[in-house]
């Protein structure tokens, strides 16, 4: 159990949509932002100890001009189905 000597206060700047959604699950759910909070932080923190970061897919995804330009490339001329996609496909049928 925490004790207010185990505690520290952090700020973080988070998105309208964000605290909207915060508010109604607490007012929802009965419990404290605080408690949410951490709760959140140490479930998110222990998935990225416990999870190889290869495999980890970002919220959101950062395109800049040579990324987006390959993704482009590729979307518009797509490489052929190599021998492992043709035959999971062909199990999938």
């Amino acid at each position: 159990m925490t004790t207010p000597s185990d505690t520290v206060q952090i700020s973080a700047l988070i998105t309208a949509e964000t605290k909207a959604r915060l508010e109604a699950y607490v007012r929802e759910h009965g419990v404290k932002r605080s408690f949410l909070i951490e709760r959140a932080l140490q479930h998110h923190l222990a998935a990225l100890e416990e999870v190889p970061a290869d495999v980890v897919i970002p919220p959101a995804l950062v395109v800049n001009r040579t990324s987006g330009a390959e993704f482009i490339e590729r979307l518009m001329n797509p490489p052929p189905p190599t021998a492992a996609i043709r035959a999971l496909i062909d199990d999938a049928g």
